[in-house]
């Protein structure tokens, strides 16, 4: 399914059209829920770290980034926010992973 793909790139307005596609072909579909869900848990903790960076949260900014990063693994973007923050906040090891 490509959402799932989208999904995983932390591209959620792709995720979410490829989504509405398919479940206009599947219906009853319940694994169309579940990205339904995963889709806006992962946008809601992507804002929450931009914000918390734009705001030098960066505690708040890790945690953030890594929820959003538990559905959009893939997603360089949300990694390179993550690595920011944990280098202002001291954490350097933390950085060097997400930039390997």
């Amino acid at each position: 399914m490509k959402a799932r793909i989208h999904l995983k790139d932390g591209q959620w307005n792709d995720a979410r059209e490829a989504l509405k596609q398919y479940s206009s072909k599947v219906k009853g579909d319940k694994n169309a829920g579940e990205l339904v869900y995963a889709i806006s848990e992962g946008e809601s903790a992507g804002k929450k770290a931009e914000k918390a960076m734009k705001s030098r949260l960066w505690t708040v900014c890790v945690e953030a980034s890594s929820q959003a990063l538990k559905t959009a693994s893939h997603s360089v973007e949300i990694r390179q926010n993550r690595a920011e923050c944990a280098l202002a906040y001291g954490d350097i090891e933390g950085a060097v992973g997400d930039l390997t």
